[in-house]
């Protein structure tokens, strides 16, 4: 026997929990509760409907990133070691100390690749001005 507690939002097994069994707790089925743990696994969430038995309700959307998060995310993506565009300036750099004459097109490719991080991670409509 498997019991569901809405106020707990837990499973319990009279063996192991005893009196220790919240009063709102309901019987459930082996296959419902196996069922359930998919669905937890699978992203969704556990919630108790009015009669006080589980039900999986969708993913909470995430939440809304601060300018201060994108920032951080953006610093990382400029600094990948194969995707960011940190990386095309510093060998553009180094080309142009060289010497070597294609230095504008890797710094070119940079900021190419700046611009798609920056409309990859725009930053939030509220604090964009």
């Amino acid at each position: 026997m498997i019991y569901f507690s809405k106020d707990t939002l837990a499973f319990y097994r009279p063996g192991i929990h005893g009196k220790g069994m919240p009063a709102d707790a309901v019987e459930i089925t082996e296959d419902l509760w196996k069922s359930l743990l998919r669905g937890i696994t699978d992203g969704n969430q556990l919630a108790g409907d009015a009669n006080g038995y589980p039900e999986l309700l969708p993913p909470a959307p995430p939440a809304a990133l601060s300018r201060a998060d994108v920032e951080v995310q953006r610093l990382r993506a400029y600094a990948d070691p194969l995707l960011g565009s940190d990386r095309f300036f510093s060998e553009a750099s180094r080309r142009q100390i060289m010497g070597d004459g294609d230095w504008e097109v890797v710094r070119n490719q940079g900021v190419s690749r700046y611009n798609e991080i920056q409309a990859e991670l725009p930053w939030p409509l509220e604090e964009a001005q």
